[in-house]
This record gives structure tokens, C-alpha cells and sequence, in this order.
């Protein structure tokens, strides 16, 4: 019987919510673990070590560790080509975390102590930003990655996105590496600190519609360091320096107001609640339907993709 994916719903009472946890930490927590643990189990360790022109990036947390494991392992898999990842440590981050991490994927870990001690020469210049970054650890989606990027373009991935087919279009628009269109996931919905309408009214800039910063291809010259920290010394801005959909707001808005300005990846890249592993390219797993990852994901992986094992480039 298919798995028939269903987005979280919140409790509708007290017995509702205890339901809820028991069967969240006694069956589908460990349900899902078992289905992570299966699919990495299906590639052997691997300690390549390749550098490429350009830099593609991902914030992580201890807690998502294996799940970050999964989202490249299956991106090695589909697209053929072991890229090398920058991790970024949010700061929970270990030394087991770490070498779990390079036992199977192309990277290099920035830890938040080395990351910490880097930008704070790197940003003497940009005290709005060294405080942005101090105070809400999602500024690194857009900070640090910019501080410890290379090439004219920069790929973003999160954690929690799954490819089901080879993201071509994704992987062309980044090797390239020529100054050309900012490309983005379209989310359902516009997610920012305030009303696009609003921003525009006290900056002069309106976020693009409906970006998500979970999944990216930026030219390194858009994310524009002099343009935030004018952009943090705003008193509009300084009320939401701590909040956590202000890199996402930033990104769009720098997008949306570079020469290069900013477009969608095709339609199969889109976030989606309720699409089909077959029928997409990519699918992100966000909040209402994270248990999806390993759930529906990771199985359709595992049930279509049986020799699973890394090839080579």
C-alpha cells in the first residue's frame, strides 16, 4: 500500500496533543530514523575530496545531521557528480557530527567558533550586521555564506529538500558561473518580516513574490553586504533585526533589486505540500509535512532507485 503523505495538524485538545507526542516520539520519530538509517546504509563511505569553481552551502543543526546526510547523498546519487557542500554550523554542531558528515559527503564543515572568529574580522566594517548575526543564527543562510563563498555564483540547499529526478537546470544555471538571473524556489506564500507592500513603502524595495530562501542560485555580487547593513541601520529594520524570516527577506529583496534581478526554477522545483516524488524534480520538506522526508521521500528513493550506491562521476 502507498504511503499517502498528510500534512500535521495541530491538536484540537489536551487528549488530542498528548496522542499526538506519544505517537510522535514512540512510533514515527523511530520510524523515521530506521528509514534514514536504511538509505545511508545503501552507500558506501566515501572520502572524496574534489574542489569545484563555485560553493554550494546548507545551515545545519546537530538535530538534522543525518537528514542533511540524506538530502546529498541522494543529490551525488541523481545528478552523478559528488560536489563538494559547506556546511555551516549553527553552533550544536560536534565532533561526531562532523565526522559522520565526512564520511560520506564532499565537504567542508565551518564550525560557529571558527565562523564566529572569521566574521568578526570580516564585518568590522558592518556593525549592523555583526549584530544581525549575533542575535538570530538564521542570518548565516545569508551572512556567512556570502563571507565564505567562492565563485560568481553560490548554490543554497537545506536540509530538508529531496531530489527524485537529476536537477539539471539547478546544477547548469550554477556551473556556468556567469553573472545571469537570480534563481529561486517559488514558496506557496509570501513568508517576510512584514507586507511586501510595506517594505516597499519604507525602503524603496519590494521582496520578490512567494521566494523561498530553502533552495537557491545567486550571483555573489547580488548579496550586496554594503546594502544590508544600510538596510539595518533603518529604524523600520531594526525592529525585526532578530526575527527569523529576515535573511529570507533580505535575499528576496536583493534579488528583486540587482541588474540581474530574479525568476523561479521551473515549475517541478516548487514548494508543494502535496506533489508527487514521481512528478517533481525536487520536493521540500517543510514544517506541516517534514515527517514526509523519510516517510514519502526516502522510501520512493529506496523502492525506485534499488541500486542506490554512488558511481562515480
Amino acid at each position: 500500500m502507498e504511503y499517502k503523505l498528510i500534512p500535521a495538524q495541530n491538536p484540537k485538545n489536551i487528549v488530542d496533543r498528548i496522542f499526538k507526542k506519544f505517537e510522535r516520539e514512540f512510533l514515527t520519530i523511530p520510524k523515521r530514523k530506521n528509514i534514514r538509517d536504511k538509505f545511508i546504509s545503501s552507500f558506501a563511505a566515501d572520502d572524496t575530496s574534489e574542489k569545484f569553481s563555485f560553493s554550494i552551502h546548507c545551515l545545519l543543526c546537530s538535530r538534522d545531521v543525518q537528514m542533511a546526510v540524506c538530502t546529498f547523498l541522494a543529490f551525488y546519487k541523481l545528478s552523478n557528480i559528488k560536489f563538494m557542500i559547506t556546511f555551516h554550523d549553527d553552533g550544536s554542531l560536534n565532533d561526531e557530527d562532523e565526522k559522520y558528515i565526512l564520511k560520506y559527503i564532499n565537504a567542508r564543515v565551518i564550525r560557529r567558533n571558527e565562523s564566529n572568529h572569521e566574521t568578526q574580522k570580516a564585518l568590522k566594517s558592518f556593525p549592523a550586521i555583526m549584530e544581525y548575526r549575533n542575535q538570530q543564527v538564521m542570518a548565516l543562510k545569508l551572512i556567512d555564506v556570502k563571507l565564505f563563498s567562492h565563485g560568481n555564483r553560490i548554490a543554497y540547499i537545506d536540509s530538508d529538500i529531496l531530489f527524485f529526478k537529476n536537477p539539471v537546470f539547478f546544477i547548469n544555471t550554477l556551473q556556468q558561473q556567469m553573472v545571469t538571473t537570480n534563481y529561486f524556489n517559488k514558496d506557496l506564500y509570501n513568508a517576510y518580516v512584514e507586507e511586501p507592500a510595506k517594505i516597499f513603502d519604507h525602503t524603496g524595495v519590494r521582496p520578490y513574490d512567494k521566494v523561498n530562501a530553502g533552495l537557491w542560485v545567486m550571483n555573489a555580487q547580488d548579496i550586496d553586504l554594503n546594502q544590508i547593513e544600510s538596510w539595518l541601520q533603518t529604524n523600520f529594520f531594526k525592529q525585526h533585526a532578530n526575527k527569523y524570516l529576515l535573511d529570507q527577506t533580505f535575499i528576496s529583496m536583493l534579488a528583486n533589486n540587482s541588474s540581474s534581478k530574479v525568476q523561479y526554477f521551473p515549475g517541478d522545483y516548487d514548494v508543494d505540500l502535496f506533489k508527487d516524488p514521481d512528478n517533481c524534480i525536487c520536493k521540500h520538506y517543510v514544517g506541516k509535512i517534514r515527517h514526509g522526508f523519510e516517510l514519502e521521500g526516502l522510501r520512493y528513493l529506496l523502492k525506485n532507485h534499488s541500486n542506490i550506491h554512488f558511481e562515480g562521476r
